[in-house]
């Protein structure tokens, strides 16, 4: 399939993925269908990590002791002329805060593409603040070396450039404030006059309950968040539902109302949206995002949604200095990120270049839910409406921000055969996600202006294991993907399917989503003949309590790391929008991203 999310079946050989038509009027969660492949797979090392969970907080102390302090300082014997003195500077404060900290969340990069030697030093000094001589720096769960790495991406002349030109035009967000439909948050004014860091759009699905979950017990102290969905009554039953999240505001937005959802974009720094099929309901809220400068995030695996979203807003975006920012789960963090780990520890070694290089999955079990199955056969159906979309779809470089300026040749459309794969040591067979992953990875070459080289090619695979065994899987795993599809070819077996698999809304249990994991693994070759191999593994149902772990952290980098992320802004991938900061973060909560020569 061209670029829906591939259905793995739970301890046992592949199960392809089968797409009833999606219902318009219930959006549902975006998020990829995972199940189980071998633990033992005959590639070592490739046991998950399991994450951390941070302590639940309690953050009601800070705000009472503030309150406290004010009621002292009033109540304190002074001369009028004295307080009047002290009351004014404490005014004036907090509209400088939000310019220091709105200036870097406004950088605009240029109209035109950065030249090649700037994405060179930007990478460069990532590399060097990760470590000198430790190659797996960035996924031994030391933050502070990948984060320091993350600062050093923003150069100086960027910086002040932004300081300089955009720092003025942060205030238009403001100039909304008098619309919107309650009073701004505490602290307001330290986010740049949005009421909230994060809005969680899409919160009553089965996904987006997830996300709300996670935050309230990892999201940092001070971080402000607020639910937003269609119902309010449903919101406030989830709210009620989360520990530590009674105070979180409600928002009440309807991705068919366009003026609701650019006040909700424009009260937040960060917009992440469960809602799906993004293809069906993911371009108003783009648009909204983009428009007011807000960053956004999102769980797609559609790579028609993803050309469209570039296609009608990356200008928009790159000029008001939002990230839009996709595919922050399963699809394509893992790709994404452990390819730019690559990148890095080939640097730290030479000039960063990499050449033929894979990924092979070689352990992944969890389940799959309604708003995935609806995802997948939203994309079906437009491919279904219009054929040329196929194409499209097929493109290995149909995410490209150039597509004439891409190798030529370059890489082939996706793998379907089975084969012994030498440098993973494994029978392969193909991997459906594979038609996501790998276009959103090749747009990171292109943005980074092919700082991984002009000769990168990069495929996706299953990795089934050695011998008789490993064989005989992948076999199978390829015998049932075309049955399925030869199967959803024909109308009746369509409708059964659409009867059978989880409705909207619907997903996985808790033990289901605990138990879960997922490692792949990933080995490059160099130009010049270096080796080198990476792994990225985590704890939790991949599409599920891993995603939801992913995208939060992703949303978290956005909010408390402004100052270390890349100078970019426009229609990104997690490597160009996040970089090394998301590393930090992401191996911080327990995941694991290494990289180093072999």
């Amino acid at each position: 399939m061209d670029d829906s999310r591939e259905p793995l079946p739970t301890d046992s050989p592949a199960a392809p993925s089968t797409e009833p038509t999606p219902q318009p009027a219930a959006p549902a969660e975006e998020h990829p269908p995972v199940a189980d492949q071998p633990a033992d797979s005959g590639v070592p090392g490739q046991a998950p990590v399991a994450g951390r969970k941070p302590a639940a907080r309690k953050r009601p102390a800070a705000k009472k002791a503030s309150a406290e302090q004010d009621r002292t300082a009033q109540s304190a014997p002074a001369a009028k002329r004295t307080a009047a003195k002290e009351a004014a500077p404490a005014k004036k404060a907090p509209p400088k805060k939000a310019a220091a900290q709105t200036a870097p969340a406004k950088k605009a990069p240029p109209a035109k593409k950065a030249p090649a030697s700037a994405a060179a030093s930007e990478a460069a000094a990532a590399t060097a603040a990760i470590g000198r001589d430790d190659a797996a720096t960035a996924a031994t769960g030391r933050p502070d070396a990948v984060a320091a790495a993350a600062t050093a991406t923003a150069t100086e002349p960027a910086a002040k450039k932004a300081a300089a030109k955009k720092a003025p035009a942060k205030k238009a967000p403001a100039k909304r404030t008098p619309a919107r439909t309650s009073a701004p948050a505490a602290g307001s004014a330290a986010r740049g006059g949005r009421d909230f860091d994060i809005v969680v759009f899409g919160a009553t699905g089965f996904v987006g309950r997830l996300v709300a979950e996670y935050l309230a017990v990892h999201a940092p102290d001070g971080v402000s968040i607020a639910l937003a969905g269609r119902s309010e009554p449903k919101l406030s039953e989830v709210r009620e539902q989360i520990a530590g999240a009674a105070h979180w505001p409600l928002i009440v937005a309807d991705t068919a109302d366009d003026a609701a959802l650019r006040s909700m974009a424009a009260r937040t720094r960060v917009l992440l949206t469960t809602v799906g099929p993004y293809a069906t309901y993911g371009l108003p809220v783009v648009a909204a995002c983009a428009e007011q400068g807000t960053h956004y995030l999102d769980l797609t695996g559609e790579v028609l949604f993803m050309r469209r979203s570039i296609d009608a807003y990356d200008a928009v975006a790159r000029a008001s200095g939002a990230r839009i920012i996709h595919s922050c789960g399963f699809d394509s963090i893992p790709s994404d990120l452990g390819v730019f780990a690559l990148h890095l520890a080939s640097l730290r070694d030479g000039d960063g270049g990499l050449g033929d290089t894979r990924l092979g999955v070689v352990s992944a079990r969890g389940g799959f839910s309604g708003g995935t199955v609806a995802s997948m056969f939203a994309q079906l159906e437009l491919v279904g409406q219009d054929r040329s979309l196929g194409k499209v779809a097929a493109d290995p470089y149909a995410l490209s921000p150039d597509r004439g300026a891409e190798p030529s040749p370059g890489d082939g459309r996706d793998s379907i055969a089975v084969g012994f794969d030498h440098e993973l040591r494994s029978w392969v067979s193909p991997f459906l996600m594979a038609g996501v992953n790998t276009r959103v990875v090749r747009r990171s070459n292109a943005l980074l202006d092919f700082a991984y080289s002009r000769d990168f090619r990069y495929r996706e695979v299953l990795a089934n294991g050695r011998g008789p065994q490993g064989l005989a899987l992948a076999l199978a795993i390829t015998g049932g993907m075309s049955a399925g599809y030869a199967a959803l070819a024909v109308g009746p077996m369509r409708s059964l399917a659409q009867r059978a698999l989880p409705k909207p809304g619907e997903g996985p249990d808790e033990e289901t989503r605990r138990t879960g994991r997922f490692a792949v693994r990933l080995v490059s070759r160099t130009p010049d003949g270096r080796r080198y191999s990476g792994l990225v593994a985590a704890q939790g149902d991949p599409g599920y309590a891993a995603t939801a772990m992913m995208i939060s952290q992703c949303a978290l980098t956005l909010v408390q790391d402004a100052d270390r992320l890349p100078d970019r802004a426009g229609a990104l991938t997690p490597a160009t929008g996040l970089g090394a900061a998301a590393i930090a973060r992401l191996t911080g909560a327990g995941m694991t991203i290494e990289a180093e020569r072999s």
